[in-house]
């Protein structure tokens, strides 16, 4: 998201609500037009990262300036989808980008209303449903049992007979009955 705010208000400035707009996407492209090119450097101190810092000083300036900020988030937005998609989780106090193609599986927790997802980095255990993130995620996600949707790029092998999906990782995961046809 490109974020261009005009803010005039004495309770917040702008690089309190930029970095509240952080907080929640953080991902996000910030860009200040102020006329206070002294405080340039407080982007740096809120540790907000923003893409732009554009001085007030004449109008075809800022025009042009804004524009390159746009085109340039537009390539960055193209070149993204190209690389590959994101789950998206909100835990306790972050935000996360996970790279579908690094989720091996996501499994219920033994802790109540929370799931686990598993990658190749990492594990993180959040709220949620697992039908709420299956249908966030694409064709290559399949549910196994109602415990587990697994990647299909990630699977090494599947025993029948046991009801066993072995993930390339060696991580296990069940496979019921009723969701063998998913593997078909």
């Amino acid at each position: 998201m490109l974020l261009l705010v005009a803010l005039k208000t004495q309770s917040i400035n702008g690089f309190e609500l930029a970095k509240e707009i952080r907080k929640n996407d953080p991902r996000g492209f910030i860009v200040f037009i102020t006329s206070h090119s002294e405080m340039s450097y407080l982007t740096f101190t809120y540790k907000i990262e923003a893409m732009d810092y554009i001085i007030k000083d004449d109008y075809k300036n800022i025009q042009r300036r804004i524009i390159e900020c746009i085109q340039s988030v537009t390539k960055r937005v193209k070149n993204n989808d190209k690389q590959g998609k994101y789950l998206t989780i909100k835990t306790d106090d972050r935000i996360l980008h996970e790279p579908l193609e690094n989720i091996l599986f996501i499994e219920t927790s033994s802790r109540a209303h929370r799931i686990i997802l598993h990658s190749k980095k990492r594990k993180i255990e959040f709220y949620g449903k697992i039908k709420e993130i299956a249908a966030k995620l694409d064709q290559r996600f399949i549910r196994t049992h109602r415990s587990f949707l697994v990647n299909k790029d990630h699977i090494k092998e599947v025993d029948l007979a046991k009801g066993i999906v072995y993930m390339n990782n060696g991580q296990k995961c069940l496979l019921s009955t009723r969701m063998r046809k998913n593997l078909e």
